[in-house]
C-alpha cells in the first residue's frame, strides 16, 4: 500500500500540533489521527483530524476534518471509530474566558463502489 506521509502539504507538525496524540483504527484499515493543537486558520488551536482509508487499489487516500474558525478548540483530543466507519471526535474546548466542550460524530457516506 502507498501512503502519503506529509499531511495537508506539511501544515501539520507533530510537535506543535499534537499530531498523533490520539489515534483510532478499525479492522478495515481506516485510521483517524488527531491533531488537537492544529491552529491552521484558527487562533485558538481549533484542532483537526486526518482520516485515511485504503481504497482496495493499493492507495490510501486521506481527508482532513477540521472545524470552522472560532468553533470549539482541541478538536481531535479524543478520537474513536467503529467497524462501520462512524467517527467520534472529542473537543475539550479552549476559548478565552469560557471552557466549551463538544462531541462530534461523522457518519461515513457510501458511494456505492465496492
Amino acid at each position: 500500500m502507498k501512503s502519503k506521509q506529509v499531511v495537508d502539504e506539511g501544515h501539520l507538525d507533530s510537535a506543535a500540533d499534537g499530531y498523533s496524540s490520539s489515534v483510532a483504527l478499525n479492522r478495515s484499515g481506516m485510521v483517524v489521527v488527531g491533531a488537537p493543537q492544529d491552529s491552521e486558520g484558527n487562533l485558538y488551536a481549533g484542532g483537526s483530524n486526518v482520516v485515511r482509508q485504503p481504497d482496495g487499489q493499493g492507495e490510501v487516500p486521506e481527508i482532513k476534518l477540521k472545524l470552522q474558525t472560532g468553533d470549539v478548540g482541541l478538536f481531535g483530543q479524543l478520537v474513536n471509530i467503529n467497524e462501520a466507519g462512524m467517527i467520534v471526535v472529542g473537543a475539550a474546548g479552549l476559548m478565552i474566558m469560557v471552557q466549551k466542550a463538544a462531541l462530534f460524530i461523522f457518519v461515513r457516506a457510501f458511494s456505492g463502489r465496492t
